[in-house]
């Protein structure tokens, strides 16, 4: 992949991504939960039941438990976000939710 490809068809309307794929409904959960974790609110859990039908906790299973045992993720507000220790393993963090 280079620059230069990507501005070509960029300005010719063609697709400058390349690839792509197609999630499905557990791996769109996966996708919004590493970029959730990366956001200062965190995921709401409401939300995140409501858009992929499985809570949150019961997608990283007992790792959901330890995390927060361990003060890298925090519960409050109806949301989930790591904690400040967490935010600096949040790689390490996300590894071990997705199990």
């Amino acid at each position: 992949r280079s620059v230069t490809t990507w501005i070509k068809r960029t300005l010719t309307g063609q697709n400058a991504a390349g690839e792509s794929e197609q999630l499905d409904r557990e791996g769109s959960a996966r996708e919004a939960v590493m970029v959730g974790f990366r956001q200062c609110q965190g995921i709401s859990l409401s939300r995140f039941k409501d858009r992929y039908g499985i809570d949150l906790p019961t997608l990283a299973g007992p790792e959901f438990d330890k995390l927060v045992a361990d003060g890298l993720l925090e519960v409050s507000d109806g949301h989930v976000r790591l904690t400040r220790e967490g935010r600096c393993v949040a790689n390490r963090v996300i590894v071990e939710f997705m199990g």
